[in-house]
């Protein structure tokens, strides 16, 4: 494996990432919603990618270190724009996974400058109560310091129920190296899709946008994805991949996805 992980520092914060790869285009994966940093997991997120290793230098970023108190999706937005110039990214072809979806999407709408083009999954254009009831349980168990209970709730509600069956206890185990710091963290992260909603800046993305859901989202709902088909739906280089039985985390669960997403990129 060739990855690097690393910290930048912008001048006004921190934040992790890590890089693989030796192509001239960029290309940026933004993740989701997590308890504990995925920067461990660099070489599997590496494998996962590797057919883009060729002709991008692939880049994962996470959100800032140093959170404020209240870090809506809109300044994850504008924090990810610093590092990717902080990294000298001036372009990059963007993916984001469910919260890092809504990041691109604001991203895509407010730098448009910085993206050549989006793919986003298990994403929603707007966060209303239905949609952030899943967040919202899992803010609460976060919050009574009920680690082994978050981790369930995530897991069964992300992942298809025989591949959580499956990996029950290593989710428990997982669970058990959890601090506090990092439920604050994640509180802090959860909270910030609170009433997220950019559909009223949607029409100011004019590149093209790859949108992947799954029919069994037990998180935002099949609904979130069908909405962005509609929002996109005329708008030129649009591509929708609709599954079933993958669930929220499609992204990770289809085995074609990270394909689907490079011949997209490559169109």
């Amino acid at each position: 494996m060739s990855h690097i992980t690393s910290m930048v520092n912008t001048g006004l914060f921190t934040a992790g990432y890590m890089k693989f790869g030796n192509g001239s285009r960029n290309m940026v994966i933004l993740p989701g919603l997590s308890v504990k940093s995925v920067l461990p997991y660099a070489g599997a997120v590496e494998k996962q990618y590797e057919i883009f290793s060729q002709k991008y230098t692939v880049y994962l970023i996470e959100r800032r270190n140093e959170l404020p108190c209240s870090y809506p999706v809109n300044c994850m937005a504008d924090d990810t724009a610093e590092v990717m110039r902080a990294l000298g990214i001036e372009k990059a072809d963007i993916f984001g996974a469910s919260q890092g979806g809504m990041i691109a999407l604001s991203l895509a709408a407010e730098y448009p400058g910085s993206v050549n083009k989006i793919a986003v999954a298990s994403t929603s254009v707007r966060v209303d109560e239905k949609r952030f009831d899943a967040i919202d349980e899992w803010i609460t168990l976060a919050r009574e310091r009920k680690a082994k209970e978050l981790y369930l709730s995530f897991a069964c509600k992300v992942y298809p129920s025989e591949l959580f069956i499956q990996n029950r206890e290593a989710f428990i185990a997982l669970s058990e190296t959890v601090s506090e710091a990092e439920l604050d963290r994640f509180i802090t992260l959860a909270e910030g899709t609170r009433g997220f909603d950019i559909t009223a800046q949607a029409k100011k993305i004019k590149c093209p946008v790859f949108c992947a859901f799954d029919k069994n989202d037990d998180v935002l709902g099949a609904e979130a994805g069908y909405e962005i088909s509609d929002l996109f739906a005329e708008c030129s280089g649009f591509e929708a991949s609709v599954t079933e039985g993958f669930g929220h985390a499609v992204y990770d669960t289809a085995p074609d996805f990270a394909l689907n997403i490079y011949k997209f990129f490559e169109k």
